[in-house]
């Protein structure tokens, strides 16, 4: 996991899929992410079903 950079952050905004009016517009601090990686294996760790559904 890691902190993104305010110019990531912007960046990320700008996709369709992460800009919903409202959500996330107005943060104090720059958001935790996860890598590909770690998200899958956060899952693994999870073991549960919607984990599970969304690692997949």
């Amino acid at each position: 996991m890691f902190t993104l950079t305010g110019e990531e952050w912007v960046a990320s905004r700008s996709h369709s899929a992460t800009s919903k009016t409202g959500r996330g517009q107005h943060r104090n601090e720059l958001p935790n992410v996860f890598t590909e990686h770690g998200a899958l294996m956060a899952a693994l760790l999870l073991n549960n079903p919607r984990a599970i559904a969304i690692s997949v």
